[in-house]
């Protein structure tokens, strides 16, 4: 039996990355939030600690990063339609 894996692992899933995309990435000093609907964004660290919060954002919105140390992090977005997590890298 051969599995297919094509990096989407549900509908839902594929719909939310259209809601909520980020760039650059990975990012210096700014990363750029694009979300279709309102929602409350958190960038969290490898640890799972909550680094900086973001409420009721929509739109695009530029979120300063530059004062986060060198490293890998995951940015989520929380709302109403929308509810997932990216991995963002700060250089």
């Amino acid at each position: 039996m051969r599995v297919l894996n094509f990096g989407c692992t549900s509908l839902n899933e594929f719909k939310a990355k259209e809601l909520f995309t980020i760039h650059p990435n990975p990012a210096q000093d700014y990363v750029y939030v694009t979300l279709s609907a309102k929602c409350d964004i958190r960038i969290i660290d490898i640890r799972g600690a909550i680094m900086k919060e973001f409420r009721e954002v929509a739109g695009e919105m530029q979120l300063p990063v530059g004062d986060l140390a060198k490293g890998i992090y995951f940015l989520s977005a929380s709302g109403e339609k929308v509810n997932t997590t990216q991995k963002l890298v700060l250089q």
